[in-house]
Order: C-alpha cells, then structure tokens, then sequence
C-alpha cells in the first residue's frame, strides 16, 4: 500500500497510510544514542496530524527504546491506529446450540470453520431452530488524524415465510416444515431435501433429485449423483461424477484418482482436493490442501489457511493461498484473469473435433468398402454411400463451425477486470502464475505476504510482486504466452451436463 510521508525534524518520519488507518514512525537518518526524546516524537506526530492517546504513548515508549539503544530505526513502527467504523448488523438467525453444535464438529482440525450452519443441519418440523439476533446501526469511527469515518449502511429486517414461524415476543423461529434453511438474500425459509443415511454407493445406485441434496457419508467411485439444488456430504467424494445447480459442501475432500468430474454452478467448499478434477461458477473454498488437482473456478479461489501443489488451477477473479508449490518443487500452475468457462468450452470443442475426425476416418473407410466392390455392390449399398457422404460433409461443417467459434472464445478469453494471485507464507520454486497474458515462473523461493499481479511500470506491462508488509514493489521476469497455451496440459473431463437434473 502506497504511503505519504511527513518530515518534521531531519531525522523522524511519519508515514500515515493511503486509508488512513495507521501511521508508522522510522528514522531517515542515524542519531546519537539517547539524544531523542518523547517530546521529539510528539512533535512530529502532531505535524502529521496525529493525535496522541494511551495507545499512542506506549508505541512512542517502545519506539524509544528501539532508537535510544542503537541510534537508529529503519524499519518503519505502528505507532497509531484507526478506530474503525462498525457497519450497520441486519437481522439474522441464530441456530440454536444443538444444532450450532453439528456445525462446528464440521470444523475439526481446520484453522477455520468454513462450512455454513444452514448447509450441515437438517431442520424438523416443529422443532425450535434458533432465534433472530438484534439489527445494529451502524457506528462511527476515527481515522489515525482524529477525523470521524461514518459506518456504513441501516440494518434490514429478516423476512420469514410460512415455513418459519417468529415469535414476536421472544424472536425464536420455529419449524414449520422439514428440511434445508435457506436465505435469500434477506429472507429465510425451509426447502425440502433429499437424505441419505450412508453413501452413495452400487445398493443405492446413480442418486437424481431436484432438491437439495445430503448425504451423511461418502460419494464412492464410479458413481453419479445430480441435484438441482445444493449438495452437503457429511465424508468424502471419490472418483465419481457429481453435478449440483448450487453449492456443494464436502466435509471430508474430493479424492478424484485424476479421473469422475466434479461440477456445481455455485460454490465448492471441501477440506481438501487430491488427483480431482472441479468445476464451478462462483468460488471454490479450500480448508487445507489442493494436491495435483485440475481446477476451473469463475469465481475466486480461497485458500487463505491452505496449500496449493501440482496440477492447474484456473480462476477468472483471483487465488489466495497460504502456500504455494512445495518444497519438492512439483510443477505446479496458476492462471487467473482468463474467462475460465470460455477455456472449459475450448477444451470441449477440442474434444468433439478428436471423436468427429475419429467417426469421419470410420465412414471413410465404410465408403472405400463399398467403391471397392465397383460393379459388384448393390443398389442399396450405393445408397449407403450417399448417405454417409452426406453424413461426412455434415461432419465437416460442424468441425468448420466449431473451429471459428473456437477462434471467437480464444480471442477474447482475457479478462479486462485486475486478477491476482496472493500469498501469504511462501512460493517455492517451480511454481508457475500466467495472469491474463502474460507468465513469469518462480524460480526461488519467495516469502510471503506477497500479491503477484500485472502493473504499468514505465509504461511498460510487467508482472510485479507486492510485500503486503513493506509495500514494496519487484518486477518479476515475466513473458507474453500465446493464448493457445493456455490449453497446455488441461486434462479437465467432458462437461456433466448430460447429469442435469430434469
């Protein structure tokens, strides 16, 4: 984050970031060991415009102690900080701690609980769920100058149909049907969903609804399972073939054995991803690891307290990673700011071209058979013929087709919104990140926080890496790759629309 700077004596600066949300004290210059003073420091906090309270004297001690000791500081100190605004709380529901409960044992040995209440529990009808919490207004802060900052917003109600019941008094919600809640924006309701006690497995078969979906244990290999609505599975999805209209959930993770296909038109939040192939229109939300996985989000890809190793992982918006690549170094790709449903598309007109060549190569042969036998071949035979030279320039045409659409997509596949990938431990080598056109690979190992992402540097595009910390901006060797390139080793499956729930 860019900074402007303050000078008041020679040797102090105050530094008050861009959003005005903290300020930073260094020293320009060396001094003579304890020759500054509190009184130095206050002026030059009071020529930055920045007020001195308790929080602020106790920085200003602890900086002393720095500079007095050695005569210098030249890595900038928070010395003060915003009291940020509180934005304005709508109503929500507050499941009640039994259910909270099965929502948290979801967590278990993640950093974080990233799956929602709504999606692991499964409500009945008449039971008490929770209750509904308060709306706030919102409330003003300070800036690190004493300027007030508004907070944003007025809280809304929470809208309830008839399947939920409030009690005006006491704002408990009751039951009134069975199934999923779902919210809407800020209404709340109950949906019905399908549940299977164990897994989906050769007994229960390929599993079609058009609920929502859950499934309390696994998703086993070699099986399909379709919803129109959600999918929760309380274990772990193997080599299977899943589509869902709306968000998946998997407790557990999705071990794909690099083949099945996994496909949401919503969210993916699972633990982990191993050998999977996935893709999904908004964002995918990882817990821990995503290993060797061929990934097509249109969304963001939130791996905040996870690692990313091997395979490809393709993201329209951006990727936030803990880790990246592994100390193996194991190849390991990232492209984002890419239309990634226009590159699913591609490698499906890609596909239909390899089997439309391979049945016209067949006909072909079918034809030569035929004209072989000259005179000798029947009336009914020649017909045939015909027919599968017709059959062969319908093919053509199609492939023909196929090709400029596939032109069109190429041609427009990089987004114009700004992408990025962020970091926030370490990159090892052999890691390489392609941002919309251009790719630079990871040769050394590179601390994090960092954000890789394409910048005008004197006037010249370039990938740059940003220290969240420092704010300090590297240039990154980078180069222009062909749009084509962007196919290199996508080994995602067909599409499963063919699984869409009626």
């Amino acid at each position: 984050m860019a900074s402007t700077a303050t000078k008041s004596k020679p040797a102090i600066v105050v530094a008050i970031s861009e959003d005005r949300g903290s300020a930073t004290v260094m020293l320009r210059e060396r001094v003579r060991k304890n020759s500054l003073t509190r009184e130095d420091v206050i002026e030059a906090l009071e020529e930055a415009s920045v007020p001195v309270n308790d929080q602020v004297e106790k920085r200003i001690k602890t900086f002393l102690d720095i500079v007095n000791k050695s005569g210098t500081c030249e890595t900038a100190q928070l010395i003060a900080e915003a009291i940020p605004p509180q934005d304005a709380q709508d109503e929500a529901l507050v499941f009640v701690s039994a259910l909270q409960e099965q929502a948290d044992a979801w967590q278990d040995d993640a950093a974080v609980n990233c799956y929602p209440a709504n999606a692991v529990v499964n409500v009945q009808q008449g039971d008490m769920i929770g209750t509904i919490s308060p709306p706030q207004e919102a409330k003003s802060g300070m800036d690190v100058t004493g300027q007030e900052v508004a907070g944003k917003g007025s809280p809304a109600t929470l809208k309830l149909d008839h399947t939920l019941q409030r009690n005006a008094e006491t704002n408990e919600v009751t039951a009134c049907a069975s199934g999923m809640v779902v919210v809407h924006g800020g209404s709340l309701s109950i949906e019905p969903r399908t549940c299977i006690s164990g897994s989906i497995n050769i007994e229960t078969g390929a599993v079609k609804t058009g609920e929502h979906l859950l499934v309390q244990d696994r998703i086993i290999d070699g099986m399909s399972c379709t919803a129109r609505g959600s999918i929760t599975v309380g274990g772990a999805i193997e080599a299977a073939r899943v589509y869902t209209g709306s968000d998946l959930f998997v407790r557990k993770g999705i071990i794909g054995r690099k083949c099945g296909l996994i496909q949401s038109d919503g969210s993916i939040t699972a633990k982990y991803m191993t050998d999977a192939n996935v893709v999904c229109q908004q964002d995918l939300i990882v817990v821990s690891q995503l290993m060797n996985s061929y990934v097509c989000v249109d969304g963001f890809v939130e791996a905040t307290n996870a690692s990313i190793i091997g395979g490809a992982t393709y993201s329209h918006m951006g990727i936030r990673v803990n880790t990246l690549g592994s100390s193996a170094n194991i190849r390991t790709r990232l492209i984002v700011g890419v239309e990634a449903s226009d590159i699913r598309r591609i490698a499906e007109i890609d596909r239909r071209a390899v089997k439309i060549q391979d049945l016209m190569k067949r006909i072909r042969f079918a034809i030569d058979s035929v004209t072989a036998q000259g005179n000798k071949s029947t009336t009914q035979q020649h017909n045939l013929a015909h027919e599968l030279e017709a059959k062969i320039q319908s093919s053509q045409e199609q492939l023909e087709k196929d090709n400029v659409l596939r032109g069109e997509l190429m041609d427009n596949i990089n987004t114009t919104e700004p992408a990025f990938v962020e970091i926030y431990d370490q990159i090892f080598p052999n890691v390489t990140i392609r941002i919309g056109d251009r790719t630079t690979t990871i040769s050394e190992e590179m601390k994090g926080p960092v954000r890789i992402e394409k910048q005008k540097v004197r006037h010249v595009t370039e990938v740059v890496a940003i220290n969240l910390k420092i704010d300090r901006v590297t240039v990154l060797t980078s180069e222009r790759d062909k749009t084509g390139e962007l196919l290199d080793g996508y080994q995602l499956e067909q599409a499963a629309s063919a699984l869409n729930a009626d």
